[in-house]
């Protein structure tokens, strides 16, 4: 949608594993296609389809990450890009995360897996279509008031940053976008 009243584009597929959210984006934006799926199993039809595949804050959800991995650059046209944006770790260190609200009452989630950057290069170097992949780190420009939700994100003040996100599990985050070149 955002993408859409910036800078009109000729063609836009969405994905997602929610009806719900393909539905609300139909009405939003019905001039593109939108498809319920989900990164294990995509379509054989969405092959080498695109020049430009996002994928923002979805990876951590996953406790494992080759399969989706594999199968967002499976969808990537030769010469295009992939960019990735999520929470990411520059140390060699994987978390698996799980928290549960209201106590033991809860269930217990996830979606908030912290993997490392190396962790990523390394299914990265593993497949032999990526011409290159750079990293850019993000920097929240502005305050975010803590919600009433604790696990939705919100900022703090920091020494090296006024604008450190966290959140209720006592995160704290930083956020990469990995750009991956798939061969031309």
């Amino acid at each position: 949608f955002y993408l859409e009243k910036k800078h009109p584009i000729v063609s836009c597929t969405g994905i997602d594993i929610s009806e719900l959210m393909i539905e609300k984006a139909r009405q939003n934006i019905p001039n593109h296609e939108f498809i319920c799926g989900d990164l294990f199993d995509l379509p054989s039809s969405l092959k080498e389809q695109y020049d430009i595949v996002t994928c923002t804050g979805v990876l951590q959800i996953f406790d494992e990450l080759q399969i989706p991995i594999e199968n967002l650059i499976e969808t990537v046209r030769p010469g295009g890009i992939l960019i990735v944006t999520g929470i990411f770790n520059n140390h060699d260190v994987d978390v698996r995360m799980r928290h549960r609200r209201n106590g033991r009452h809860g269930t217990w989630e996830s979606g908030w897996n912290l993997y490392s950057t190396s962790t990523f290069e390394s299914y990265f170097d593993k497949i032999h279509n990526i011409a290159k992949y750079d990293w850019h780190d993000f920097r929240m420009p502005f305050k975010l008031s803590e919600g009433p939700d604790p696990m939705r994100t919100w900022t703090i003040q920091t020494e090296d940053d006024p604008h450190q996100l966290v959140n209720g599990a006592g995160q704290v985050l930083f956020v990469k976008s990995c750009c991956i070149q798939v061969d031309a």
